[in-house]
């Protein structure tokens, strides 16, 4: 068992009966390779992984009575989930799973067969599948956007559909004695200029030193990186909390609590944004920007910035807590280094607001950043590029950098982009980013007169293209091959750059359910014995339709 539990009464439905009221989801015993409020790519975690030894097919079991609510079925998100409502109030959440117990398996095939789709969101009545405590509800896998064998578990408020911090009710035996560590410390310099904050790199400290005190501006900001161990795993997981002192007060305190939907990408105002784009690593900057709606997770007096008036030697201390109470305590030594001139950043472009919607206009080009979008002020550049001679005949408008990609965005941005593209092709146009190496991917976009439009998450490089190559099919097996003893056939799909948009197959000239696997680009037909005779030969034929809807139609033949 865990030594100690954080006691957070963050949520009106945990009492003392609120632990033996449920059951873990698995028989085995629970490990956990991701936890809840880890920072992920634009969000947080809201559920708990639960490790399953690397293979799929670990059978899940309903942690208190209740009914299924809610079956889906995708080919990205949680994949296969699964959603079970409690009368007190919660709902537990499976995801990713292999399969679903039979009963429900098969009415969720029965659905797709009736919808003729694969993806399906199927909401459910109390007395069409009620379960017990303990029932087997399905098998864990590896379905949706999944990076390996695993379940996700999520235990929300039904009412609001908050997902709570279980490990905070003490629920589930999970061991935990081992204290957080941090692993990386970076002090920066802060000033204003015209409103818009100026950041500088100061010093990356080597975590183990305790070497001289380490020389700073009189306004500066600490980005820590940390994670926590538990027994029986090697997963870098989150923690509960983080403080932080200059000489004993309290500068900055960043408490792990309930995400509010649609709020996930302020995750990206918490963090020392440049450092995650450039060397994928998470550091939680004391600085509090004052465009973050979510500054309810943090305590601080001074919007985390250290200021020093002197140049005495003053100690910074920073105590990590995780989920269970474990604490680690970390001190360091710093001083003023003498007071110099200011570096001077001049404003570049457009001085852009956080807390008002901005917009910017200019020859062939709109942009609009509603407000929330930004965190803080910025100085917003846009600079039209000259395509190469290797581009120029491939694109239908000039390239346009905007802004910096070192910049999160919170809500999206909108481009409009002036596009000379002849009539018949219009179908084929979309808005593309231009990656560092030259690469593109598709953002999409809709016409509104000779301009096209588009939302985007990111700062970068854009300019309209046309995709008009149709998606390619790759069949793994040989045309009239004998599958008699296969339980399944497979397609790789693939397309140059708008994306798959859909699929259908059919066999004997009947529509037949394929599965897709987005992040294998797998497209496969498990054999059915009650949709197909056995023992012959088969016609199969399928259609791949692009975002451009440019469509591949695939023949051939098969014996089974």
């Amino acid at each position: 068992m865990a030594c100690c539990h954080l006691v957070m009464a963050q949520d009106t439905l945990a009492t003392v009966e609120f632990p033996r009221y449920y059951r873990p989801p698995l028989d085995i015993p629970i490990s956990l390779s991701g936890n809840y409020g880890e920072f992920r790519a634009n969000h947080f975690h809201t559920g708990y992984d639960m490790r399953i030894g690397g293979v799929v097919g670990a059978r899940l079991f309903a942690v208190a009575d209740g009914f299924i609510t809610r079956i889906t079925v995708s080919s990205s998100g949680y994949g296969n989930g699964l959603y079970i409502e409690h009368p007190n109030g919660t709902t537990s959440l499976y995801g990713h799973l292999l399969d679903f117990a039979p009963a429900i398996q098969e009415y969720v095939r029965t659905k797709q067969y009736e919808q003729q789709s694969f993806s399906v969101d199927l909401p459910l009545f109390p007395e069409q599948f009620p379960v017990k405590k303990g029932d087997f509800v399905g098998r864990a896998g590896n379905s949706g956007a999944s990076g390996g064998p695993h379940l996700h578990f999520e235990l929300r408020n039904t009412e609001t559909q908050a997902t709570l911090n279980f490990s905070a009710y003490g629920l589930f035996p999970i061991t935990d004695r081992t204290p957080p560590v941090l692993n990386r410390l970076q002090f920066y310099s802060f000033s204003l200029q015209s409103g818009i904050p100026r950041t500088t790199l100061l010093k990356a400290v080597d975590i183990r030193a305790s070497s001289h005190p380490i020389p700073v501006t009189d306004t500066f900001y600490i980005a820590m990186g940390a994670y926590d161990r538990m027994e029986g795993s090697y997963a870098s997981l989150s923690l509960s909390q983080y403080e932080v002192y200059l000489d004993d007060v309290k500068i900055y305190r960043y408490t792990k609590q309930n995400v509010p939907a649609n709020y996930g990408r302020y995750l990206n105002s918490f963090l020392q944004y440049d450092r995650r784009v450039e060397s994928d690593y998470s550091l939680l900057k004391t600085w509090v920007e004052p465009g973050n709606l979510m500054q309810n997770f943090v305590e601080t007096p001074s919007q985390g910035l250290f200021i020093l008036s002197d140049s005495l030697v003053h100690q910074i201390k920073i105590a990590l807590t995780d989920d269970y109470g474990n604490t680690s305590t970390y001190r360091y030594r710093v001083t003023r280094q003498s007071p110099e001139k200011s570096a001077v950043f001049p404003i570049e472009g457009k001085r852009v607001i956080w807390a008002i919607d901005n917009y910017f206009e200019t020859d062939g080009l709109t942009i609009y950043l509603p407000i929330g979008a930004l965190g803080k002020n910025i100085d917003l550049t846009v600079e039209r590029l000259e395509a190469s001679s290797i581009h120029s005949s491939q694109f239908y408008a000039p390239f346009w950098r905007i802004g910096s990609p070192l910049e999160p965005l919170f809500r999206p941005m909108r481009l409009s982009i002036y596009a000379q593209v002849p009539e018949e092709f219009k179908e084929k146009a979309l808005i593309v980013s231009m990656y560092k190496d030259s690469s593109f991917s598709a953002v999409g976009g809709e016409w509104h007169g000779t301009c096209l439009e588009a939302n985007t998450y990111n700062f970068g490089v854009y300019t309209v293209a046309l995709d008009t190559m149709p998606p390619l099919i790759t069949p793994m097996f040989s045309a009239g091959a004998d599958l008699s003893r296969a339980q399944r056939l497979s397609f790789r799909v693939s397309d140059n750059l708008s994306g798959i948009k859909s699929y259908e197959g059919f066999i004997d000239g009947e529509w037949a359910l394929f599965e897709y696997d987005a992040k294998y680009r797998l497209l496969s037909y498990t054999f059915d014995k009650k949709r197909i005779a056995s023992r012959k030969k088969h016609t199969l034929a399928l259609h791949v339709t692009d975002n451009c809807n440019n469509v591949s139609i695939f023949k051939t033949d098969f014996i089974w």
